[in-house]
């Protein structure tokens, strides 16, 4: 497990992590999975990661 500093925000109905670039892989293909599999992407309603229920409420 690897630990990645990061800011959960919120605004409105929606909310989301912010993270400063540097903190992120490089490679695009690393980057995309590992904020897929933050937000929950494992299952439709996000419960297994910080996704809320409903992917239309969580941005990254």
């Amino acid at each position: 497990m690897q630990r990645i500093p990061c800011v959960l925000m919120r605004g409105g109905t929606s909310k989301g992590p912010v993270f400063l670039a540097w903190d992120l892989p490089v490679a695009i293909e690393e980057r995309d999975e590992l904020l897929l599999n933050l937000m929950g992407s494992g299952h439709e309603l996000e419960i297994d990661g910080i996704g809320g229920g409903s992917p239309q409420t969580s941005k990254v």
